[in-house]
């Protein structure tokens, strides 16, 4: 399919506080991917923090933000986001997270540039939900960020809905600007079934259950905790042979206790060169997540990848188009939770064709451009 041809007369700076590239976990995709798809439509720049590799992209790289989160209330940043701006000529700014707002609002106070947030979950509730005590601040920051600005992507309708009621939004600026999915490229499961069996020494009668995501994040910590204290006691109940594999980043040491908690049922991979290995061998993904907002992009990955994926009801967004594929219990029921998972392993459903066209990266970048083009 031939490339949409760029538009000239728009040029954004994305703002990305955080390392993104090279793109491994969803969070990182949600941003790489979004700007390497956008860059096909608009001339883009996005200014990140230093630990980000220049790689080959659609768009241009300055990787000179600091690597730290002191970096929103230092105004020799802002001057950095303003100077930039600025000298790129850019005609839109579009803020990944609304925490650099200070800096955005600057740039379209003096440089008449249009301001977009692209908010990935309401932050406010994010923090509530982990006791920050700062949350109550975040809130009135996050709401004086959005309003000032010229348009907001939300991810779903119902951040959407918080974002009109809580934040005093007006409809007509808001647009929801989905996680993307690339399909998994053909591979024989077996076959890599047999990659992990060997490198993790697992019995061949057993099913694989997969758990990928950040685990020096909170909320994903949070989970793995719970798969060792309350689903592997519920799943030992069954009459079920299984291994759950582990994935993830795991480097901060107030998450080190995470290491002490493997046992005969539980293999913690750690941060694996080859994850894609692992979503095409596993059986069923599970995403015992209790905390957050948006999409649960680790969901959007596997279903990529054609697995069934197992959940809490109200943790999983908006996801159309994956009618068995999704096994969905209460908040917290571990006993069905355990019991789905049984159930969603003995299913083989493709993802539908569907899922991967409302999803396509390509027609996000195209919903969020035409946006753009209208401001």
């Amino acid at each position: 399919m031939a490339q949409p041809q760029a538009n000239g007369n728009i040029k954004v700076l994305s703002v990305v506080w955080y390392k993104v590239l090279p793109p491994k976990f969803g969070g990182q995709k949600a941003v790489a991917l979004f700007n390497e798809f956008l860059g096909r439509y608009v001339e883009v720049v996005c200014l990140c923090s230093k630990n980000n590799s220049v790689v080959n992209t659609s768009y241009k790289i300055d990787a000179s933000l600091p690597v730290s989160k002191t970096q929103f209330l230092n105004p020799l940043v802002w001057l950095k986001i303003y100077r930039v701006a600025k000298q790129e000529k850019c005609t839109h700014l579009i803020l990944e997270f609304p925490y650099h707002g200070v800096a955005a609002i600057i740039c379209k106070k003096l440089l008449g540039i249009k301001l977009i947030v692209d908010t990935h979950n309401i932050e406010y509730l994010r923090f509530k939900q982990q006791k920050k005590w700062w949350a109550g601040l975040l809130y009135h920051f996050e709401k004086w960020t959005l309003k000032n600005c010229d348009a907001v992507f939300f991810k779903t309708d119902a951040d959407k809905t918080i974002g009109v009621k809580r934040f005093g939004l007006y409809e007509q600026k808001i647009a929801i600007i989905s996680y993307g999915v690339e399909q998994a490229k053909n591979s024989t499961k077996e076959d890599t079934k047999e990659i992990l069996r060997h490198r993790h020494d697992i019995e061949k009668d057993k099913k694989l259950i997969l758990f990928a995501g950040t685990l020096d994040y909170l909320p994903n910590a949070e989970a793995v905790l719970s798969i060792v204290k309350d689903l592997v006691p519920s799943l030992n109940k069954l009459s079920f042979k299984y291994k759950i594999i582990i994935c993830g980043r795991n480097r901060l040491k107030g998450f080190e206790y995470l290491r002490l908690l493997q046992n005969e049922n539980t293999i913690f991979a750690g941060e694996v060169a080859d994850i894609e290995t692992y979503f095409l061998a596993a059986d069923v993904f599970i995403n015992p997540v209790l905390m957050g907002s948006g999409i649960q992009t680790k969901t959007m990955d596997a279903l990529s990848y054609h697995l069934n994926v197992v959940c809490f009801k109200n943790m999983q967004g908006e996801i159309n188009h994956v009618e068995n594929k999704l096994f969905q219990v209460e908040n917290g029921d571990w006993t069905a939770f355990a019991k789905e998972v049984l159930n969603a392993s003995k299913r083989c459903d493709e993802t539908q064709t569907a899922f991967f066209t409302t999803y396509n990266w390509d027609a996000i970048a195209n919903t969020a451009y035409k946006k753009i083009a209208a401001l």
